[in-house]
């Protein structure tokens, strides 16, 4: 696929993808993100010499092991982490009781929870590799990535978040030199 020339105002690129937050905006696309038409496009499109793949990884998931494997067959470097799953959070209900008709209330347990907590990782090495690029592309829509944003300001970098409106938070969009939303990607990396 031939695309439009990368344009100079964003000189040396590098691209930092939060998993987590991709697979969320995966929710709110009715199409799946093909990763070998994602690194071609992000080379070509952006000359980028460097795509970093955040993620975590659950003890004896082989098929997500083979993903990541496949990806880096592609060109991407993985930044893979132990997931760490918590008890679900307790939470109280109050329900009728189907025998006695009085008002229950009931403690409950949610569902446990999963985190790989690649934020930091994916922020220092943002700030390791500042020297080597002038405009970083960060693949995620979590807000707590606008203090970054802010901090490469005041390096001179530039910041293209990749994210979809719906998974994106309003202050990152705020922050960033420029949103794009993935679903206008479609025809690209579909």
């Amino acid at each position: 696929m031939v695309y439009k020339k990368k344009s100079e105002k964003y000189g040396k690129t590098i691209v930092l993808i939060d998993a987590t937050n991709i697979i969320y905006a995966n929710k709110y696309l009715t199409w799946p993100i093909d990763h070998e038409k994602l690194i071609k496009y992000l080379k070509e499109r952006y000359n980028t010499k460097k795509v970093i793949y955040y993620s975590g990884l659950e003890a004896g998931d082989v098929g997500r092991a083979n993903f990541y494997r496949i990806i880096e067959s592609f060109g991407f470097e993985t930044r893979i982490k132990p997931v760490t799953v918590y008890r679900g959070k307790f939470y109280w209900k109050r329900f009728r009781c189907p025998k006695c008709r009085q008002i229950v209330k009931r403690r409950f347990q949610g569902p446990p929870i999963k985190k790989a907590n690649c934020d930091v990782d994916l922020t220092v090495d943002a700030i390791k590799y500042s020297p080597n690029y002038d405009t970083l592309l960060l693949f995620s829509g979590d807000g707590d990535f606008s203090a970054l944003v802010n901090h490469l300001k005041t390096k001179n970098k530039k910041t293209i978040i990749f994210s979809t409106k719906q998974t994106c938070s309003k202050k990152l969009r705020q922050v960033a030199y420029r949103f794009i939303e993935i679903n206008q990607l479609r025809g690209v990396l579909e």
